[in-house]
């Protein structure tokens, strides 16, 4: 029998470090799992090269430097309760953090969910993401659209506000839900679309377009009580890493600086804008590209929060760039 995979944890909270550990085998079907409060202990603990590591962001850069000699090929996510600059821009360095959790400070660990999502990724289970609906509870309300127009654009969005006043959600959080539609229409619709490598409708945001039916994307709303959610799947697969990670970060440090109460710079504009303003108002946001394939964003709402408190509060980002699997590929 082949030996089990190793996954490290590093936390000096060990309550939370304890049950992030039991989570994480779980959802890698049972891998051995050391847990320790810092890289000194590790080291002790590890006899076993990790192919995971999860750690504490105040942990983060001895543990990377260590990992680069000793576990260069280890996937690493990582959690904050504070601002999630200093991960994000360690994301940019390095390319083996595939996600940044935003640990609500009323919460006794990082959410769950997202560790247990971000678990299975790394292991290399679910190339393309999950539906929005395997991310909810059981008896969700989903509904799904694919727009090929402008038109139809607008009709999804006042159709996402009205349903979710028909769930019971107040009129500002079923707005967000409609603006985040607008905002992954767009970047699925008019950024996506792309012919010999040469955007179609980049140029001009404002103009009427209609989509073939290859090139329209589909949208899923799903709410379940708890979690509400959007996800856009286009079939181009143009966005990248680079992209998204400069494009939030940029905007997460102009936050830092004013407080969340100063203007952004807008200059980048297109998906970049849009993805940095999805993610201030989301949660967490998973992104999820197979180059030349397919890209599939999915912004979810904590419902269990206060609105005003999703100002205040880390957000989550979940990036995953892997290439197309060939027929063949098993």
């Amino acid at each position: 029998m082949s030996r089990r995979p190793t996954l490290l944890v590093v936390d000096a909270n060990r309550p939370s470090a304890t049950t992030v550990a039991r989570v994480m085998a779980s959802a890698s079907g049972g891998a051995h799992t050391v847990v320790a409060g810092d890289l000194a202990e590790a080291r002790q603990q590890l006899e076993d090269t990790p192919v995971l590591i999860a750690v504490d962001e105040r942990e983060l850069e001895p543990v990377l430097a260590w990992s680069l000699a000793e576990a260069p090929a280890a996937r690493v996510i990582c959690w904050t309760q504070d601002t999630t600059e200093v991960a994000l821009s360690a994301a940019q360095r390095d390319p083996r953090i595939d996600a940044v959790l935003g640990w609500p400070s009323f919460r006794s660990t990082p959410r769950l969910s997202e560790v247990a999502y971000a678990t299975r990724r790394a292991m290399g289970n679910g190339r393309g993401g999950a539906a929005l609906k395997e991310l909810l509870l059981w008896g969700a309300s989903v509904a799904s659209w694919q727009p090929r127009t402008t038109v139809q654009l607008g009709s999804v969005c006042e159709g996402v506000l009205a349903l979710g006043e028909r769930l019971g959600l107040s009129t500002r959080v079923a707005t967000r839900a409609s603006d985040a539609t607008h905002e992954l229409l767009m970047n699925a619709m008019y950024d996506a679309p792309a012919a010999g490598g040469r955007p179609l409708f980049a140029h001009d945001r404002k103009a009427s377009i209609t989509l073939t039916p290859e090139q329209a994307p589909t949208i899923t709303y799903g709410c379940d009580g708890v979690l509400l959610g959007v996800q856009v799947t286009d079939p181009f697969g143009r966005l990248d890493r680079r992209t998204t990670l400069a494009s939030i970060l940029r905007g997460v440090a102009a936050a830092s600086t004013t407080g969340g109460t100063g203007p952004l710079d807008t200059s980048g504009g297109g998906a970049g804008l849009g993805l940095f303003q999805l993610y201030m108002t989301a949660a967490s946001v998973v992104v999820e590209v197979v180059p030349g394939h397919s890209t599939r964003v999915t912004w979810l709402y904590d419902l269990t929060v206060r609105l005003r408190d999703t100002r205040t509060l880390p957000n989550s980002l979940l990036l995953y760039v892997t290439p197309h699997a060939s027929p063949e590929t098993p």
